[in-house]
């Protein structure tokens, strides 16, 4: 998680790609507040997902490009 955070304080997006989707729900829990910049991009992607109309809950959308079904 130190990686992951150390790479999104140089990140800058506003747009979630595919990766982020991906990594989003490889997550088993959201970042705690120690990763402040890891802990900023889940809120940002949580609420890009919720403003599109996808909920918590999975309903099978596979992400191309990826080998998990979420």
């Amino acid at each position: 998680m130190d990686a992951f955070d150390e790479h999104l304080s140089h990140a800058v997006t506003s747009l979630g790609t595919k990766d982020d989707i991906t990594v989003f729900t490889a997550l088993a829990k959201p970042p705690t507040s120690q990763f402040i910049n890891a802990s900023r991009w889940y809120s940002h992607i949580d609420a890009l997902l919720t403003i599109s109309g996808v909920s918590a809950e999975g309903s099978g959308v596979i992400v191309e490009g990826s080998d998990h079904q979420y």
